[in-house]
Order: structure tokens, then C-alpha cells, then sequence
């Protein structure tokens, strides 16, 4: 059942609603979709910790402020570094769809920030019609280092109100009841159930990818 129980340190540990059960000062036990993470870890506070009891580093900041304010209920899972959401998926031992990525362009003088399955690519006519673009192309690694310098290159979370952007979700997430996502770097993901997503995030739910039909990084 979802809730709050007592961490270690006396602070409040969220908990995923009906999906894992905690007991502390250890997870007990991750059930359904989340014994395919490879380390289920429970918030304490600020802090994560493993079933192993390690602790890994806090979420951002200003992530952790984010789904406070919002009271988001979520977990964490930790993984060694994957670079791509493909790769993500694949350690995470989820579905590919399941993974969210994203992508984030330049049109018309502003930035986008549109959130897509990792095996789905942009398909910019669709972008550009949805968004009502006359032109887009992707952001540089340098456009990207500045709008979420707080985050590895490549690893943002799909929440644009923290960077000023607005998020576009493509139609396709909606199919999946549980989406996960990069924390900020590439070795933190954090689960969320796909509805509280978007009622913490505010996407505008459009058409916006295609089917891949080769392996790409974007």
C-alpha cells in the first residue's frame, strides 16, 4: 500500500503506491515490475539506499524539492553508467517503451523539451506540425550543457518546468501504465506510475514519434 514509513534517520521514505513494500531500515522486498531494476533502493530523506544498505548520492536538489512539492510518489533504481535510453533499458531490465527519453530542439527561436519511448525516434514533420514549427533541429551538447547544467550531458529528467521548457509527451508513453526516466545523471532512474507523471510534469500529449527501424542514439 503507498504511504510514508520511518527512514533511519527519523525522515519520511516515500513509497510507490501498491507496487514495493518497505520495511526499514531495509527495502524487504520489490515486487511486480520492479524486481527487474538490479538495485531497488527506497529514499530516505535526501538519501538513497540499497537493499545492500549502501547510499548512493541524493537526487539533485532541485529534483528532490520537485516531487516533494508535488508529493510524487516514486522510486529509485541505480545501474552501472548507460549512456543511451536503450542501454538504460537494457540494464534496468525493462521494456525499451517503458523507458523515456529526451529529446530536446531548437525551432522557431525556442527550445522544446519532447519525451518519447527509447525505441521510438523524432520524426520532425510530425514535431514540426504538432508544435507548429516552421523549422527545428536538435540542441548542440553545448545549447544542452547550458540548459540543465545541473544534470550529465544526456541524462536530464523529462521535467521541463525546472529548466523553463515546455515538455511535449508523445502519445505512445500513454500505453504503458509505469514509465522511468534518467535522474540527472546516467546512473540514477527513477519509476514513476505514467498518469502521476503527468500530473507532476504537465505535458502537452502529442504525436510526435515513429517506430525505429535501426538502432540510433537519438
Amino acid at each position: 500500500m503507498g504511504g510514508t514509513r520511518r527512514g533511519p534517520t527519523g525522515a519520511d521514505a516515500y513509497v510507490f503506491p501498491e507496487v514495493v513494500t518497505l520495511q526499514a531500515p531495509r527495502p524487504r522486498a520489490w515486487t511486480g515490475a520492479w524486481t527487474r531494476s538490479r538495485r531497488a533502493v527506497a529514499l530516505w530523506g535526501d538519501w538513497a539506499y540499497n537493499w545492500l544498505g549502501e547510499v548512493f548520492m541524493p537526487l539533485s536538489e532541485q529534483l528532490q524539492k520537485f516531487f516533494d512539492s508535488h508529493k510524487a510518489k516514486y522510486a529509485v533504481s541505480s545501474h552501472h553508467t548507460a549512456y543511451t535510453a536503450r542501454e538504460v533499458a537494457s540494464v534496468e531490465h525493462l521494456p525499451a517503451r517503458e523507458v523515456a527519453k529526451v529529446v530536446v530542439i531548437f525551432g522557431d527561436g525556442q527550445y522544446h523539451m519532447l519525451v518519447l519511448p527509447a525505441n521510438r525516434l523524432v520524426d520532425f514533420q510530425e514535431v514540426r506540425h504538432a508544435l507548429g514549427l516552421l523549422q527545428a533541429r536538435l540542441a548542440t551538447e553545448e545549447e544542452l550543457g547550458r540548459l540543465f547544467p545541473d544534470c550529465e550531458l544526456g541524462a536530464m529528467p523529462p521535467i521541463g518546468s525546472l529548466y523553463g521548457l515546455r515538455v511535449y509527451l508523445d502519445s505512445s508513453l500513454l500505453d504503458e501504465e509505469t514509465m522511468a526516466f534518467n535522474a540527472g545523471t546516467h546512473k540514477e532512474v527513477i519509476h514513476m506510475r505514467t498518469e502521476a507523471y503527468r500530473e507532476v510534469a504537465q505535458p502537452v500529449v502529442v504525436s510526435l514519434a515513429r517506430e525505429a527501424v535501426a538502432r540510433h542514439d537519438w
